[in-house]
């Protein structure tokens, strides 16, 4: 049976297409840099919620959460991919610049998911400081949900991302620049994801049961004028935080939708299903500026290498990685059902 959600693979591959423009540097397609920014926060909620569903069905399913299990299993999703770009990366770096002093501590640091707190090491890997932030996620919110179920707290998820939304928000007001990478900061837009989660799972009479023109047109009104703005300045912190809660009533539209047979639908679910490999690799693509200059030409071939390089590598590594995870650390039939996400693919 296929478990994927084909809306949400939907929104990961408008997601990534919004990042390859916040990436590009074409001066006729500036619109879509200044938005695409956004993919990432997109991303972020999604991640949210997808991640706390797994972990939801898991306590529903057996009345407790295996914390290492979860983390051994967002290994074999993350680890292998990102660090086969890392080898690739330092070697190219040793190939290109043979008598340059190495940076080794910017490797490392990129190794251990801490890029996004030093600069230095940022400008290794750049699109890498959204994985670390992931990864902290990844690594904190099971157990924050084994202390609510201990505590017999898990209500308020809700309240705990509402103080999270105001905390995040006061950081990025007082924050000296407009790019907030910081996992600190950046936390309020998984935790949206995860009372999305919470609702669906735990208080469902909040969770729309099938999908409503509604919730794209709240969605349309909190997240269309922050895009407005953002093409005559960066988006505020307010306006950031507008646009998780944007992101949220999206997630409302999305997750209970349907699956299509639109082509345009199944297209994006397409590159959604590959995301995380190209976000990896869509750096690389880059080269095309400097081999056909800011032509249109350019622009397509940079979305073209982009998305070849992205799946050719999660044939090649991600998703061979996935197959052994299921091997050694599987999740039951039931768990991939009930999450309605594909926890193949999470």
């Amino acid at each position: 049976m296929n478990s994927r959600n084909q809306c949400l693979d939907m929104l990961r591959g408008i997601a990534i297409l919004l990042v390859l423009g916040a990436h590009s540097f074409w001066p006729y397609v500036g619109w879509w840099r200044m938005v695409g920014g956004s993919g990432v926060p997109l991303f972020f909620v999604l991640s949210g919620f997808l991640i706390s569903g797994l972990l939801f069905s898991e306590y529903q399913k057996n009345g407790r959460i295996d914390v290492l299990r979860f983390w051994i299993r967002r290994g074999f999703k993350i680890y292998p991919g990102f660090y086969v770009l890392l080898a690739c990366t330092v070697a190219i770096r040793t190939i290109l610049r043979p008598g340059a002093v190495f940076p080794m501590k910017s490797a490392l640091l990129t190794a251990a998911f801490l890029q996004n707190y030093f600069q230095s090491a940022l400008l290794f890997i750049p699109q890498s400081w959204s994985l670390a932030v992931e990864e902290h996620f990844y690594l904190a919110l099971p157990l924050l949900l084994v202390v609510l179920i201990r505590a017999k707290s898990l209500r308020f998820i809700p309240w705990v991302t509402l103080s999270a939304i105001a905390f995040c928000t006061y950081l990025r007001m007082h924050s000296d620049t407009l790019v907030w990478r910081e996992s600190h900061i950046s936390m309020d837009a998984l935790l949206v994801g995860v009372t999305i989660g919470y609702l669906k799972f735990f208080a469902p009479r909040y969770f729309p049961q099938r999908s409503r023109i509604e919730w794209l047109l709240i969605s349309a009104v909190l997240v269309l004028p922050v895009f407005v703005l953002c093409q005559s300045r960066p988006i505020g912190p307010v306006e950031t935080a507008i646009q998780f809660v944007g992101f949220a009533a999206l997630l409302l539209w999305a997750a209970p939708r349907a699956a299509s047979s639109k082509a345009p639908v199944r297209f994006m679910a397409w590159v959604g299903r590959y995301s995380y490999s190209i976000y990896l690799w869509h750096m690389v693509a880059l080269i095309t500026i400097a081999l056909f200059g800011n032509t249109l030409f350019a622009l397509l071939s940079y979305l073209a290498l982009a998305l070849a390089l992205g799946i050719g590598m999660a044939k090649l590594v991600e998703f061979p990685a996935l197959r052994l995870r299921e091997r050694i650390v599987p999740s039951g039939r039931r768990d991939r059902v009930e999450v309605s996400a594909v926890a193949a693919a999470f």
